[in-house]
């Protein structure tokens, strides 16, 4: 009988760590890469080599640009590697004139801020006092009565003038203000001027009738009755109509002037 041989494992072990010593050398590459890597960002984050020196703004109108560059200005010499476009982006939103805003790094030295301003809905009045206030009820700046676009009025009281970036009361002129905003471009009559309460907002168009919205449920579809219904309507009949409630869209209610007097 011949003599069985066990396969020789003798050749395994120097193979072994023939295969270990590559390994071993492309970790220690990666690791020299990882420490060059971390030693640049460190570097680009403390020295001016990516300070930044330009703020480019677009979107916004001149008077806003500038007070957009105003704002950001504490931001330059900070480098674009370290600088925190969340903050930036916030401390934009917190001005009053501005809906929103996203910036973005333009490499070397360049921020780029993109804007949308806020849309005057309808300007705040008490006495010879003016304020615009955008579709959400927020107060933007204090305006000259002489130069006030055609926007509808909401006529305010008390003492105190209501500041820039305040908020109106969300259940009274806010919801004048938001209800406004919805009136489409098209709409039949021209808004004069709004009020309203919780349950209950009015517009009153420039000939004088009242438009009874109610609460602020449905509205668009409110303002798209009440558009066909004085459609409707001639010149005359308008002009006669005192009111026209349309709180309930399904069953909208008018009356005539001599009917409301009697």
């Amino acid at each position: 009988m011949g003599t069985t041989r066990r396969p020789s494992l003798a050749l395994a072990r120097p193979q072994t760590a023939l295969l270990a010593l590559p390994l071993r050398r492309a970790a220690a590459v990666l690791v020299a890469a990882g420490c060059t890597v971390g030693l640049l960002y460190v570097a680009a984050r403390e020295t001016p080599v990516f300070a930044l020196r330009s703020i480019e703004v677009r979107g916004a109108p001149g008077e806003l640009a500038a007070r957009v560059e105003a704002t950001l200005r504490r931001f330059r010499g900070t480098s674009l590697v370290a600088l925190d476009t969340a903050s930036v982006e916030r401390a934009l939103r917190a001005l009053p004139a501005v809906r929103s805003a996203a910036v973005e790094r333009d490499f070397p030295h360049t921020l780029d801020v993109s804007v949308t301003p806020e849309r005057a809905a309808a300007v705040l009045r008490r006495g010879n006092e003016a304020w615009l206030v955008t579709s959400g009820g927020r107060v933007l700046d204090a305006a000259e009565v002489a130069d006030l676009p055609r926007l509808p009025r909401i006529w305010i009281g008390g003492s105190r003038p209501p500041a820039p970036g305040e908020l109106l009361h969300p259940d009274g002129l806010g919801a004048a203000a938001r209800t406004v905003a919805l009136v489409p471009g098209d709409f039949p009559a021209r808004v004069a001027s709004a009020a309203g309460t919780a349950d209950e907002v009015t517009l009153v168009l420039a000939n004088g009738m009242q438009l009874r919205v109610g609460d602020e449920t449905d509205v668009r579809l409110k303002l798209e009755v009440a558009a066909t219904v004085l459609r409707s309507l001639s010149r005359a009949e308008r002009a006669g109509l005192a009111y026209l409630d349309v709180s309930i869209p399904a069953r909208p209610v008018g009356a005539q002037k001599s009917q409301v007097e009697g």
